[in-house]
């Protein structure tokens, strides 16, 4: 893993990832986000933006009460996955590389994270094993 000591100029053609967080009405949430620092990707900046992209409209279909909280992860590392094998990152099927763990040099950590009074504080994420089922609390 690359680490940067955050001191560095921006130059044209780099990225920059910004993990902001908030807070509203007691509740904590935050997000990430990468940006080209001229404004513009790279093509192979934009290819693999544009498998993120995918992977997160393809994830929100599986964001409803009763489905369980993986369900939009898992559904981000298949189209991650299969997004790193069309270009060319990642070589095999894609169901032997989500069973191998593959995908995780590129892609580490969850689709989302739960809302609480504080960023991650949410409780259990399994209940006796089981994924937590997603409700609606408003």
């Amino acid at each position: 893993m690359h680490y940067i000591d955050n001191n560095q100029s921006l130059a044209d053609g780099d990225l920059v990832l910004i993990d902001a967080g908030c807070e509203y009405e007691y509740y904590a949430s935050d997000i990430t986000r990468t940006f080209p620092v001229n404004g513009k990707f790279s093509p192979e900046q934009k290819a693999v933006y544009e498998v993120v992209l995918r992977s997160a409209t393809g994830s929100d279909k599986n964001i409803k009460p009763g489905a369980h909280w993986d369900d939009p992860h898992t559904r981000t590392v298949e189209v991650i996955t299969a997004g790193l094998v069309e270009l060319g990152l990642l070589k095999g099927k894609v169901e032997a590389l989500i069973e191998e763990g593959a995908y995780r040099d590129f892609y580490m950590h969850r689709a989302g994270i739960g809302l609480g009074m504080d960023v991650h504080d949410v409780g259990d994420y399994k209940i006796e094993g089981d994924w937590r089922l997603l409700k609606q609390v408003w």
